[in-house]
């Protein structure tokens, strides 16, 4: 069993950063263009206070579900294709440090360019990001299954 690469934690704390960026305005997913209006004009008005503290909780939250999930598949990948789990724990602790001090404060969302809708644009960016980060994935296996076929 290998141990520490830093080639695989770079690509499974790229790939966590991805899932993290597309679930985490998950929020708009839920209460898509209701949020609109405090977003554009402040306006909070139709959300009670208990529903406005569970909207600023699910930013944070929907970031950690997607670099949690990103976690269990880099975990697999490694069980299975016997590339060390400490590369899946290192790249795990490296996306929570970055998505804690980088992601939360920029708002990267493909989405918006293409549609005004913010639901929309939620759905675009979840599925852009979750799709690039699962071909990523897909790509660094293929690659790493020919490295082993060849030696």
């Amino acid at each position: 069993m290998k141990k520490f690469d830093l080639k695989i934690i770079g690509v499974y704390t790229f790939v966590e950063i991805l899932f993290a960026l597309g679930l985490k305005n998950f929020v708009f997913i839920l209460y898509g263009d209701a949020l609109n209006g405090i977003i554009v004009n402040g306006n909070i008005k139709g959300f009670t206070q208990n529903e406005l503290s569970i909207i600023f909780i699910l930013f944070p939250a929907g970031a950690l579900i997607g670099l949690l999930l990103s976690f269990i598949i880099s975990f697999i990948i490694s069980i299975r294709y016997k590339l060390g789990v400490i590369n899946s724990i290192i790249a795990f602790i490296i996306g929570v440090i970055v998505n804690r001090f980088i992601l939360m404060k920029i708002i990267i969302s493909p989405g918006q360019v293409l549609v005004d809708s913010i639901f929309t644009s939620a759905i675009i960016d979840l599925s852009l990001f979750t799709l690039f980060g699962i071909g990523i994935y897909y790509k660094f296996l293929k690659m790493r299954r020919k490295m082993h076929n060849h030696i």
